[in-house]
């Protein structure tokens, strides 16, 4: 069997979207989950499943729910965070995240019922993190690449939208995996925006010096 996490999950509808360990998605529904009385998944739990491939793409079928929560975490902010979980007995294990870019990610694992305490812990560092920021201007510039199939976002240092479009369209070559075909910027925030729609303030492994790009995510 697979292992992986909930990536979204609507129970008034009873299905959702998953991830493997390996990466790949694939759809599930709650018929399909191994469970006794109410089926019903969260968003970041871990789970047990088998895959089979229909008409419609991958399906996880025979789904464990797993009374684990996994949450991804920057090394920097997993540094912060290990000894307030020790603070808060809170067990907590980790394992590394592939990506395209080779950014450093990790993702954090704990029991299901500390999930609100760790959601919460994390949502404290966040104000941390923000004054611990250089003062340079920064963008986050959104890109797509081989005809719209892939897309990808970077944080620029650059002191206004013109200036960081421009930078990301001069190294999207560099910024993509290899063979893969440069495309279009869709879209530029400042770097304010993106964090108030994250949630997340951006650590200082991902923050760009002047004239600077750094990768935040990848999807091909």
């Amino acid at each position: 069997m697979f292992e992986g996490k909930v990536l979204a999950w609507s129970a008034p509808k009873g299905i959702g979207v998953i991830e493997g360990d390996d990466g790949r998605q694939a759809f599930v529904h709650h018929a399909k989950i191994s469970s006794a009385g109410f089926k019903n998944l969260e968003e970041g739990q871990r789970i047990r499943y088998d895959l089979q491939r229909d008409e419609r793409g991958d399906q996880a079928v025979d789904v464990v729910p797993l009374p684990l929560f996994e949450l991804e975490m920057s090394p920097e902010e997993w540094k912060r965070m290990q000894p307030i979980c020790r603070d808060r007995k809170i067990e907590a294990t980790t394992r590394d995240r592939s990506d395209p870019w080779k950014r450093p990610r990790l993702s954090v694992i704990v029991a299901l019922s500390a999930k609100q305490t760790l959601a919460d812990e994390l949502d404290d560092l966040q104000p941390k993190l923000k004054d611990e920021q250089p003062e340079n201007p920064v963008w986050v510039v959104d890109f797509e690449f081989n005809d719209g199939a892939g897309s990808g976002w970077c944080a620029v240092g650059e002191e206004d939208r013109e200036k960081a479009e421009a930078l990301v369209r001069s190294r999207m070559q560099d910024l993509l995996p290899a063979g893969a075909t440069p495309g279009e910027i869709v879209g530029a925030m400042p770097l304010d925006d993106y964090e108030e729609e994250t949630g997340r303030s951006l650590p200082l492994d991902c923050f760009p010096k002047p004239g600077q790009i750094l990768p935040l995510g990848l999807e091909e």
